[in-house]
């Protein structure tokens, strides 16, 4: 068992559904690893500096070799890229990132490469806001109605 600090890239346009499915509790479920995955990314830490776009980091616990390997391959791979794995001493470096924001409370901004043209939802700063991916995705149902409604009058 071994404590490592993570420092991942977050794939913006996704957070909002990190977010749900951590409300919702379905990474807690999550068997061998959940509860731990699930706290960490709880309480991980934004840190907007640096080139790309910023940080994603948090501390975790984690028996696999290569580190996170089950982690990535079940949900992490989903909403993040670019991660760095260092091993530290439990409470180590938590010291040092709990006083930048809460990732999942955080407007992450959208790379320029990533955000093209506005369907993003992304303001002036490229931070996507919330309510903007749902918003494109209740219109997307809203049509998929609409034609089936058509093939069923037919």
């Amino acid at each position: 068992m071994s404590h490592y600090l993570v420092r991942a890239r977050p794939i913006p346009e996704k957070m909002e559904e990190l977010r749900a499915r951590i409300a919702r509790g379905e990474i807690v479920k999550m068997i061998p690893f959940g509860r731990g995955l699930h706290n960490s990314l709880s309480d991980a830490r934004w840190d907007g500096r640096g080139g790309g776009g910023g940080w994603a980091l948090w501390e975790e616990l984690d028996f696999c070799r290569p580190p996170l390997k089950i982690e990535r391959e079940a949900v992490l791979d989903e909403y993040f890229d670019s991660f760095k794995v260092e091993p530290v001493t439990q409470g180590e470096d938590w010291a040092q990132i709990r006083t930048l924001p809460r990732l999942l409370h955080s407007e992450i901004p959208i790379p320029a490469a990533r955000n093209g043209a506005s369907k993003s939802g992304a303001g002036k700063n490229g931070a996507v806001k919330k309510g903007a991916k749902r918003a494109g995705s209740q219109a997307k149902r809203a049509s998929a109605r609409k034609k089936t409604s058509r093939r069923a009058a037919e």
